[in-house]
């Protein structure tokens, strides 16, 4: 038996309004330490859209009888962008990328060199990445803790630190706060996410050493074992660059210039440049 899937729309707050299972089209993407983006369409005079609002909740469940799946949440996203369109009836998509967006709809709104608010030095990858959630899209996100403007963002709040991760030096004044979290985390030693936890709530999560198991030793996508349909492969080396000349300090003849190959370069076949400043 194949998977079966079904959306749970929400209001804003976190009320349950409906449940959609006879969507034409959905589509799904999960990124670690990224919001990813779900995409869903549905007949145009649906029951269900005067029920959709902006950032309303919507939640992909999966259940799988066969191998004894339940219902089981797999995906939270935020309704933020829609398409209406037409060809012999309407027809509507809807647009929904992952919670973790929220992060993206803040900076670090710190002077530079505010010490452990947009420079940090010496610090766990794990107090640095709360700290600045804390500050630029928590409770503590306040004019009154020095903030450029009250940030906080209604149903956040971030897990106790465990001061667990890379000790690091990091300043990120002014820089987005999910660029500047996606920077601590590649260098941190851990992966975080922005749970869901129910009635439009949400909680800042940081995972030593990585989000999930790894699998990649023993997952196998098959046609034959039904976990992938419509493969395509494509080949294209219309924009291959295989020199780079890369120019460094100094002006006009006194600059220096560096040329690296790439392992694709070859002199007769594939001798194309590319300049980098």
């Amino acid at each position: 038996m194949a998977a079966e899937y079904r959306l749970d729309i929400y209001t804003a707050a976190g009320v349950k309004v409906a449940e959609v299972t006879d969507f034409i089209e959905l589509a799904y993407t999960r990124r670690v330490n990224a919001p990813g983006l779900l995409t869903w369409s549905i007949m145009g005079n649906h029951e269900v859209l005067p029920l959709l609002e902006h950032n309303g909740i919507v939640i992909v469940y999966r259940r799988n009888a066969s191998i004894g799946l339940p219902w089981t949440a797999d995906f939270w996203g935020l309704y933020r962008a829609q398409k209406r369109w037409y060809t012999d009836h309407d027809l509507f998509e809807a647009r929904c990328p992952g919670v973790m967006t929220m992060l993206t709809w803040r900076i670090v709104a710190w002077y530079a060199n505010t010490a452990n608010r947009s420079k940090f030095t010496g610090v766990k990858a794990e107090t640095i990445a709360k700290t600045l959630v804390s500050y630029n899209a928590g409770s503590a996100a306040t004019t009154a803790n020095g903030r450029i403007r009250d940030g906080a963002i209604s149903g956040i709040s971030v897990q106790a630190d465990a001061g667990s991760g890379n000790t690091l030096n990091y300043s990120c004044a002014w820089d987005n706060l999910l660029s500047a979290l996606q920077t601590v985390a590649s260098i941190g030693g851990g992966d975080f996410d922005l749970a869901y936890t129910g009635a439009g709530t949400y909680r800042f999560d940081w995972h030593s050493g990585q989000l999930g198991t790894d699998r990649t030793g023993t997952l196998l996508f098959a046609l034959e074992r039904g976990n992938m349909a419509e493969p395509v492969y494509e080949y294209d080396r219309q924009e291959d660059k295989s020199v780079g000349i890369a120019g460094g300090q100094g002006e006009d003849d006194e600059r220096v210039v560096w040329i690296r190959t790439s392992p694709s370069y070859n002199a007769a076949s594939n001798n194309i440049e590319t300049f980098i400043d």
